[in-house]
Order: C-alpha cells, then sequence, then structure tokens
C-alpha cells in the first residue's frame, strides 16, 4: 500500500501570475509574468531545499476556456482563464520531497500541484499536455514554445513521442473530445452555477459517464446533496413569504433569480405552498364577498390551481353556495 505521504517522483504545477498566490519576498515576484524567469525561480527553491530537480519544462497557456481550468481562484470575470504557465518537473528519487513540502519550499498552495496518478496526469500524459497535443479541441501550443530547464530537451521529448500522442487524440476524440476530469470539472461548475440540477446528470449522455465511475459519481452525489441542502434552506425562507402574502404566484418565482435553486430541487413544494395558501386566501375572499362566482376562480389560475383538487373543489362549490346571494 502506498504511503498517504509519499515523496513525488514528478508532478505538475498550473498557476496564473497574481503576486498574492505566491508566498516570495519582492526580488522574486519580480519575475511574474514570465513564465521562464518563473520556472527558474521554483527550480531554484526546490534544490535550494534539498530537492534534485532531473527534468524540468515550462510553458505558458492563455485565452482558454473556464472548463479547462479546475481552480475558480484563477478565473477573470470573462469567459477565458488568465494567462497562467504550466510546468511539469521529474525528480531523483533519492532527493524527492511529499506534495506539502514541494508547496511550502515553492512557496505556492497544494491545490495547484498535480501529483502522479494513472491517466491524464501521468508522467507521459503531463508532458504531452504541455502543448495539448492529445486534445484536438484544445488551443494547440507550438513545442518550440516549451521552455526545459532540466533533462532532455523537450523537442526531443516531443518528437520521440509525436506519433503516439496523435493516437491519444483520436482515442479522446472518439470518447467524447473531453477527458473525465474535464468533464467532471464541467458538471460541478454547472451545479454550482444552478444551471443543472444534481439529478438531471444522470440524462445528458456525457455527464452520465461521470456516474459510472465510482470516484466521480461519489463527489457528485455529496454535490448533490450539498445543494440539495441549500435549496430546502431556500424553499423554508421562500414558503414563508408565501403564506407572509409577499409573493402569491409561480410566474413571480420562476422570474426572480434568488429562487432558482429553490425551483430547480423544491419545486413540487413551492407549488403545494401556494396551492394551500391560495386555497385558504380563496375561502377567505368567497366568505367576504370579494369573489362571487365559479367563473371569477377558473378565469385565475392561481385561484383555479386552489380549486383543482376534489376536497378543495368540493368545498369551495359549498362556499359559493352558501356565502354567493342569487
Amino acid at each position: 500500500m502506498a504511503r498517504l505521504n509519499a515523496n513525488l517522483s514528478f508532478f505538475m504545477l498550473a498557476s496564473d501570475y497574481d503576486p498574492a498566490h505566491y508566498n516570495w519576498p519582492e526580488k522574486e515576484l519580480a519575475a511574474l509574468g514570465d513564465c521562464k524567469a518563473i520556472a527558474e525561480v521554483i527550480k531554484k527553491r526546490l534544490e535550494d531545499n534539498g530537492v534534485k530537480v532531473k527534468e524540468m519544462y515550462a510553458i505558458e497557456h492563455k485565452g482558454e476556456k473556464k472548463a479547462d481550468s479546475k481552480s475558480k481562484e484563477y478565473h477573470n470575470s470573462t469567459d477565458a482563464t488568465k494567462p497562467h504557465y504550466h510546468i511539469v518537473a521529474r525528480l531523483e528519487p533519492s532527493h524527492g520531497a511529499t506534495l506539502e513540502e514541494i508547496a511550502e519550499y515553492i512557496g505556492v498552495p497544494p491545490e495547484v500541484i498535480e501529483k502522479p496518478r494513472p491517466g491524464r496526469y501521468s508522467y507521459p500524459n503531463s508532458l504531452s499536455y504541455l502543448t495539448h497535443i492529445k486534445y484536438e479541441n484544445k488551443i494547440q501550443y507550438a513545442p518550440e514554445d516549451v521552455v526545459t530547464l532540466a533533462g532532455t530537451d523537450y523537442m526531443e521529448r516531443y518528437n520521440e513521442n509525436k506519433e503516439s500522442w496523435l493516437k491519444g487524440r483520436d482515442f479522446v476524440t472518439k470518447n467524447g473530445g473531453k477527458s473525465l476530469d474535464r468533464l467532471f470539472r464541467e458538471a460541478i461548475a454547472k451545479l454550482d452555477r444552478e444551471e443543472i440540477a444534481y439529478n438531471e446528470l444522470r440524462g445528458i449522455k456525457e455527464y452520465r459517464k461521470l456516474l459510472k465511475n465510482p470516484v466521480y459519481a461519489k463527489k457528485l452525489k455529496d454535490k448533490g446533496r450539498c445543494m440539495a441542502d441549500l435549496a430546502k434552506q431556500d424553499c423554508s425562507a421562500l414558503c414563508d413569504k408565501i403564506q407572509n402574502r409577499e409573493i402569491t404566484s409561480l410566474d413571480e418565482i420562476i422570474a426572480n433569480k434568488e429562487w432558482k435553486l429553490a425551483c430547480m430541487y423544491q419545486k413540487r413544494d413551492i407549488e403545494r405552498m401556494l396551492r394551500e395558501t391560495n386555497y385558504v386566501i380563496l375561502c377567505e375572499k368567497i366568505k367576504n364577498g370579494e369573489i362571487i362566482s365559479l367563473d371569477e376562480i377558473l378565469a385565475n389560475k392561481d385561484w383555479k390551481s386552489a380549486y383543482e383538487p376534489e376536497l378543495n373543489r368540493n368545498y369551495i362549490q359549498s362556499l359559493l353556495l352558501k356565502y354567493v346571494r342569487k
């Protein structure tokens, strides 16, 4: 069994140029904005702390969509990510460090560092990701733009692996053009933005793949529960407003973004509360002589929804006979 805090054999780092994301002195912060200069600072920081870098490559990416980036912290308010860079570093086994130690040595948050794992974050795939060669639907970067800071020149790596990486592109394209990791980030973002409800995921072909994967399925289910809990809280606040007659119609609720999440997860409860509240109000209006005919009730969809259940209908008809003078 692998140790939880094992030394990394390699890592990929992705970050932007915001000084707030670096625990660096002014002299080192001056490198921000220059991908190569930043990589040199990072390499020196690692080696000053006893981590020996065997291979290291860096490239700047910009103009990508938000869905291609895992961290909202590095987004602009636009649909594109901020300019950012990727670094892939391979370490000498005898002079490595844990993910947390590497983050501390470099002076960045641990979440911007990806540790090795099968699939997208294997070492060969991390090298290919620098140019996006496997991802035809992403911006393609020239291999000449990758800076080699240690080890075999990247162009040599690229030429050795180009054929297999292009075959990998065919595989990605045949499987929907998006990795499960990217699909997962898209799904989470849509849940956060209240564009879809958790129970709608299984009806979307691409996201259905995620629900077949135990790891992604659990994370999505947990997120769905969080959103549902928040929706219940919103629904409770909304029901208070309905009972106080501050809100009287479903159209009014749907038109207000504040209640969007409640409508997505609790629409039946909201409709029931509206129907029950409108029924009570309708009965009072009949008793007070403000409503005197069935036609008047059926012409108003709010009163009609309160009238439609059979028990309500029978009682309302009896009230009309009792209180409305012919």
